[in-house]
């Protein structure tokens, strides 16, 4: 910078302070960029979470009652889950947080789970009316056959009486153990029947029970399968929230301490810069004040240091300007010399 004007030199400095500043206000955006990005995913990932607590329960529901409307929320709450950990993914390619994108995949894994486990809850659910009905007409058969006889053992009858009581109490209670007790105490009254059409019913009814019986025990194992599941998903929603929301601190932590450490140095380069220049141009200053006090004292043979002459900025002008000055003052000085020499060798 040795050949720069002063003026060359303050600009070249504020232009490297201002790119500092830029450059640093460029890392900010950034960083503010991810640091909102990721507050989007720690709420796409809690909006996940609360989705699949409410699909539970809406399956919960469903499984009791039976009601299109519980089996649709289901779905609805599934799907918006699905969505949520969709726009999280996308966040996450946005600003390449790959364990974030591992964790999203991961999630829609278990998800992929959940959703095969609610195709099965609806298969269960058809069999269940399919084999609910074939109970019924069993039972309706039963009844009809027996109206066709005067008299009906008073064994038939209280236990048919009993069985019904114990199908009703599994329907209310959903109580496997009850339906379990009807169909064996339907199979101990075909065997106790003498008429043989009502033994046949008695033993038909049975059999319809004992297969109510076991979808019931399969239809448990899949809802134990989708509340594990769903468990599990949430759990791992609840990991995946902490591992953005861990992720955005650090990002902050980072911000702050990058915030501080270019403050320090553009601070401490402004204090170096500004010192470096007032030092150079009050020395300079300095130098041409110190001539021209020589000058005024009426010594014009001093000489100005070659450095400073070689200057190509204001000062260096300066200095030559004061050579140049002293140079026409000497020679003014010996050619008025000369003069008076002439005049007095004249007289």
């Amino acid at each position: 910078m040795k050949n720069f004007s002063t003026r060359a030199r303050l600009n070249v400095i504020f232009g490297v302070i201002t790119v500092l500043i830029l450059a640093f206000g460029l890392f900010l955006i950034s960083k503010s960029t991810r640091s909102r990005m990721m507050v989007r995913l720690i709420y796409a990932t809690d909006a996940a979470n609360y989705a699949v607590c409410a699909a539970i329960n809406a399956e919960m529901r469903y499984a009791t009652t039976s009601q299109k409307k519980d089996f649709d929320s289901f779905t609805y709450f599934l799907d918006s889950t699905q969505r949520s950990l969709d726009a999280a993914l996308e966040s996450c390619r946005s600003i390449g947080e790959e364990g974030g994108k591992e964790f999203i995949q991961e999630l829609n894994t278990q998800l992929g789970g959940l959703r095969q486990s609610e195709k099965a809850l609806v298969e269960k659910m058809e069999d269940d009316a399919r084999i609910g009905d074939r109970v019924m007409d069993a039972f309706l058969a039963l009844l009809a056959d027996m109206r066709k006889f005067d008299v009906i053992a008073s064994e038939i009858a209280v236990g048919l009486s009993t069985g019904n009581d114990l199908y009703q109490q599994f329907t209310a209670n959903n109580d496997i153990d009850a339906l379990e007790k009807a169909y064996t105490l339907y199979h101990q009254l075909a065997g106790a029947a003498t008429q043989p059409i009502v033994a046949q019913r008695l033993e038909a009814l049975s059999e319809s029970e004992k297969e109510l019986h076991a979808h019931a025990i399969s239809m448990v194992e899949v809802k134990k399968r989708l509340t594990a599941q769903a468990d599990e998903l949430s759990n791992s929603l609840d990991k995946a929230t902490m591992y953005f929301a861990d992720q955005y601190r650090v990002d902050y932590t980072i911000v702050m301490s990058y915030t501080i450490t270019i403050l320090i140095i553009v601070i401490v380069f402004s204090i170096l810069i500004s010192q470096y220049t007032a030092s150079s141009i009050t020395k300079v200053l300095k130098q041409g004040v110190k001539q021209m006090e020589v000058c005024a004292n009426g010594n014009f043979s001093i000489q100005i240091p070659e450095r400073l002459l070689q200057r190509s900025d204001e000062f260096g002008n300066l200095a030559r300007a004061i050579a140049t000055m002293m140079q026409q003052v000497r020679k003014a000085i010996e050619d008025v010399k000369k003069g008076a020499l002439n005049v007095a060798d004249a007289s």
